[in-house]
């Protein structure tokens, strides 16, 4: 019988996880496989992505669509018809609304971290260091296809006016 080897410690969740919490899961880690464990720890199972919610309307078929859009319309175009998409696949795979829209919050994180590296390569590095704050819906990972964008910039103010023009482009 063929053997697999783990590379990395595997990703776990106790066999009476649900589907969905075991889905959201597999998405915060960024892996397709977890190992399910009976109460005395020992794996009786493993579960991919495509047994909860697979093809092409899943969740990280989505995601490395987003990771892999070359400039801001094909993200544009990629989010305008990956995300309904993926939105009834997920509430057709029966997903608690809570765990939905912890999906969707992930894809909004990929998309604003793909826009950050948009932004970087049009004007180069930032002068100081800064940080990008996801607040409301996104921040408490309740996001829908409705939700709008609540985000805040901090960033060092040792740069002076060179940071303050570098960010407001």
């Amino acid at each position: 019988a063929p053997v697999a080897v783990a590379l990395r410690p595997a990703l776990t969740a106790p066999a009476d996880r649900t589907a969905s919490e075991a889905l959201v899961d597999l998405l915060d880690a960024e892996q397709r496989e977890l190992c399910v464990t009976g109460p005395d720890g020992r794996i009786v199972g493993l579960l991919s992505v495509e047994d909860i919610a697979g093809g092409e309307h899943s969740p990280f078929a989505l995601r490395r669509a987003i990771a892999r859009a070359e400039d801001d319309e094909a993200l544009v175009a990629t989010l305008a018809g990956g995300l309904p998409r993926l939105l009834a696949s997920l509430l057709s795979a029966g997903l608690a609304p809570a765990d939905v829209t912890r999906a969707l919050a992930i894809q909004s994180d990929t998309a604003t971290m793909r826009l950050v590296d948009f932004a970087f390569h049009r004007h180069g590095p930032a002068p100081v260091a800064w940080a990008w704050l996801a607040l409301g819906s996104v921040a408490r990972r309740e996001v829908t296809l409705a939700s709008d964008q609540d985000n805040a910039l901090a960033y060092a103010d040792e740069g002076g006016d060179e940071a303050d023009a570098f960010f407001a482009r």
